[in-house]
């Protein structure tokens, strides 16, 4: 059998999934043939010639049900077998085939198609499905636009008003809106992106240095409504915030960022990416950070901070497809100056290129975050065998809280009572911890040939006080171990702050009563209660400690889980401040390495001095 050169060579460098190279047209019954190999006895596999050109078509009108229609056995011996696997993904992708849509996703990698033109191909769905849901919400315009952005990325260089219009027809059938779409084609004049600064409607005006969209530098007005703790200058402003709380300078008319501006200070547009950067000149107590807010129908709908990094910010965030103003905010704590000449608010709509560019960087990210997933959870399992191993087969862990500590953490947690001769530990929030720490503690008694040294264990929910105490008695460690219910109760710093914290004062001070004189250190593990109590809800740990076991008495080791998060981490700040306040003298450490991370801090007996 002789073989015939393939009349389809493959695309050139300029051609896409839904543009391909110009081609005669044939008629839909007419069939060619591709030849796999160069053999005799190789038999030939036919193809449909207009299969990519009609795939296209039906992508540009929106068939999904079509493209979904196409199936591997089909493709696999086109000559252009990547591009329609990509379409045939974005079709199932459309109407909900997402497991099977992942699949032609891989599968057009696999066969070529580049990562630049998939995710070129699932921005434009996105696109699609925001036009959807406009449609159906009978948001026109809105609708318009998506429609209009999801031919333009997939179909560049074509006409993208006609297109658009095959595209709406054929969603709105889909959709059964028929009588909307006359309506699309009419789209409402965009407001004046330049409107005037209204100095006098502002009480206590603060302007920096705006740059929206690389055009010229303006100034956008920052309002607060706690103008009292404001002096305003033509260069900088003075601040003095009453017992660290914060301080909001958003550029809404009120000051209030809870409420929308009622003035456009920053047009910005719906459902697009943009980027944030700049500088925040200042010297104070504690960095600025700063806010953008959206805002839908009167009320705030997101909001994300971006920290200061030695005064210079950036961050990419993409505009709700609901939203209709914007506003910026710069928080401020403590005491400081903000130098308004060296402050500057660049605001600019990414490009699609930039877009891609972020798309491809998210997927190498992705990558990394799989493989460090992966990572950790080896290492998670090391530790979790460690653990049963030093336990023994007769003590199984529980899983009893949705908070429970990581196994790593427990590793941890045995470490530091083994090396340490703590003569009480003391937990706040209990659970699988609490069956660790009893059996290192009886470990180290049996090893030392003394008693275990006693563990108190609060917890302010009934439920799983009795669920630890039952295991403990399984575990057949109740005798050194006491589980006491708390429940939340109200309680002041000395700042006069409020929070809710565990009615643990006269348990704290029996223990301390039953401690034999020699007693001299001990360890608490702050692991509750639950943030979702109140902000900085673990704060009162150290200082309610102190209180019962004085430093120049007792060396206190605490133990802070969940350092990951910023809670934790501002808690542990406030923790060193008191320490400062109170001229004691600590060490501090942090474990970085583990799954949710920890932080220690060790008050020293009877030292005075810095903050290690």
């Amino acid at each position: 059998m002789s073989t015939q050169p393939n009349p389809h060579p493959k695309a050139g460098a300029g051609e896409t999934a839904s543009n391909p190279a110009p081609r005669r047209r044939a008629a839909p019954a007419k069939q060619s043939a591709v030849v796999l190999e160069a053999r005799p006895e190789q038999a030939v596999v036919p193809y449909d010639e207009s299969l990519l050109e009609r795939a296209r078509t039906q992508w540009q009108f929106g068939d999904w049900r079509s493209l979904a229609q196409l199936t591997r056995d089909t493709l696999q011996h086109h000559p252009d077998r990547a591009k329609l696997t990509l379409l045939a993904a974005a079709g199932r992708l459309q109407i909900g085939q997402e497991a099977e849509a992942k699949q032609f996703l891989r599968l057009a990698q696999d066969w070529g198609v580049s990562k630049r033109l998939i995710s070129q191909f699932l921005i434009a769905g996105v696109h699609n499905s925001l036009g959807r849901a406009a449609a159906i919400g009978n948001r026109q315009p809105r609708a318009l636009q998506h429609f209009e952005n999801a031919i333009a990325v997939g179909t560049p260089g074509g006409d993208l008003r006609l297109l658009a219009q095959a595209r709406i027809g054929e969603q709105m059938q889909q959709l059964k809106l028929l009588s909307q779409q006359a309506q699309f084609l009419q789209r409402p004049a965009m407001p004046d992106e330049a409107r005037a600064n209204k100095d006098e409607q502002l009480g206590y005006p603060v302007r920096v240095n705006l740059l929206l969209d690389d055009s010229a530098t303006t100034r956008i007005e920052l309002n607060s409504t706690k103008s009292a703790w404001l002096k305003v200058f033509p260069e900088a402003v003075e601040y003095q915030t009453d017992k660290g709380s914060p301080l909001y300078l958003v550029s809404n008319e009120s000051g209030d960022f809870e409420k929308p501006p009622g003035e456009t200070q920053l047009p910005l547009r719906a459902d697009t990416p943009y980027l944030i950067s700049g500088k925040i000149g200042h010297a104070g107590d504690n960095r600025p950070i700063i806010w953008i807010f959206q805002y839908a129908g009167g009320k705030k709908i997101d909001a994300q901070s971006i920290s200061a990094e030695a005064g210079r910010f950036e961050h990419r965030f993409t505009t709700k497809s609901t939203m209709d103003s914007f506003a910026i905010g710069i928080r401020l704590s403590g005491h400081g100056r903000l130098l308004l000449p060296d402050t500057l608010i660049n605001l600019k709509e990414q490009t699609k290129e930039a877009l891609f560019a972020q798309f491809e960087e998210k997927i190498e990210k992705l990558k990394q975050a799989q493989k460090s997933e992966v990572e950790s959870s080896m290492k998670q399992i090391e530790a979790c065998i460690r653990l049963q191993h030093y336990l023994g087969p007769d003590t199984v862990l529980p899983d009893m809280h949705n908070w429970f500590i990581s196994p790593d953490f427990a590793v941890l947690l045995i470490n530091i009572v083994e090396q340490n001769e703590y003569d009480a530990v003391i937990e706040f929030g209990s659970g699988t911890s609490t069956i660790i720490l009893a059996k290192a503690l009886g470990r180290v008694g049996q090893r030392d040939g003394r008693e275990p040294s006693p563990l108190l264990s609060f917890d302010h929910l009934q439920e799983y006080s009795e669920k630890t105490q039952k295991l403990l008695k399984q575990a057949r460690v109740a005798s050194h171990t006491q589980v006491v219910l708390a429940p939340l109760v109200a309680w002041q710093d000395h700042h006069g702050t409020s929070f809710n914290y565990y009615a643990c004062d006269e348990a704290l001070v029996e223990l301390r009563r039953r401690l034999p004189d020699s007693a001299t250190r001990i360890l608490v593990l702050v692991d509750g209660p639950p943030a979702a109590t109140g902000r900085h809800a673990r704060y009162p740990a150290l200082p309610k400690l102190l209180d019962v076991f004085p430093p120049d008495e007792y060396v206190s080791d605490f133990l802070l889980d969940d350092y990951l998060r910023t809670d934790e981490q501002e808690i542990a700040t406030r923790w060193l401040q008191e320490m400062s306040e109170r001229k004691l003298h600590c060490r501090r450490t942090e474990f970085n390495n583990l799954e949710k991370k920890a932080f220690l801090i060790e008050v020293s007996r009877g030292q005075t001095g810095d903050v290690r």
